[in-house]
């Protein structure tokens, strides 16, 4: 990968304008093909699938350092290591994400989800950089580490359903003053009963007016176990 920098002079006054990058980026993180602008090529050489659905999927570093979603995946399974090359791009909910995905199958992984508070989901901006889309976007008034893209799981009191039929999704409180949306995909139903629950998904983010919030993307009915 290159980088590159316009700098401009007017007398003694120097002016610097904002890194950017071209090339390609092989055998990286997850990490470092967040860092990348827009339409940057990129290989990532170990990570695993946590989740494939009809349109995509998403994987994470064997270490559970970071995650990433995948747009037109195929052949990608739920549970197997994989090497992956595409071209690195931002979703409309300023997610971002890998495309043009072709990859190698390297064996299997499973990586369990990491337990995080509410408040602690998303996380704060990892490197943003608004004019490339370089870096992850963090939610409104995220702090810490960003983990958007990587599977979590978090606990609390059911305090709000979807009052459409079928629900998409429900609200969790776990007292660290901030409700969780957790969306579940077609085929997961959510039961207006539930009183707490621990949930499992994706960390995501969701577009709202004046802001971006946190999201939990549920997979299958067996990531929300009521307590």
């Amino acid at each position: 990968m290159y980088t590159w920098r316009v700098v401009g002079r007017s007398g003694a006054t120097t002016f610097e304008g904002p890194y950017g990058w071209f090339g390609t980026s092989a055998g990286a993180t997850i990490s470092a093909a967040k860092k990348l602008g827009n339409g940057v090529p990129v290989a990532i050489s170990d990570c695993a699938v946590t989740w494939s659905f009809d349109t995509g999927a998403y994987v994470q570093e064997l270490n559970r350092s970071a995650g990433i979603a995948l747009i037109r995946t195929e052949n990608l399974i739920q549970g197997k290591r994989m090497s992956i090359s595409g071209v690195v791009s931002t979703g409309a909910n300023y997610e971002r994400r890998i495309e043009r995905i072709s990859e190698v199958q390297l064996g299997t992984a499973t990586p369990r989800p990491l337990g995080l508070a509410n408040i602690a989901l998303g996380g704060g901006d990892f490197f943003y950089h608004a004019a490339n889309g370089a870096g992850q976007k963090g939610v409104t008034s995220g702090f810490g580490l960003n983990n958007i893209g990587l599977l979590v799981r978090i606990w609390g009191r059911v305090v709000e359903c979807d009052p459409e039929s079928p629900a998409t999704w429900f609200k969790v409180d776990d007292g660290s003053g901030v409700n969780v949306k957790c969306v579940v995909p077609s085929g997961v139903a959510i039961d207006p009963s539930w009183t707490y629950v621990g949930v499992t998904g994706i960390s995501s983010c969701e577009k709202i007016p004046g802001g971006l919030q946190r999201l939990l993307r549920v997979r299958t009915q067996d990531d929300i176990t009521p307590l």
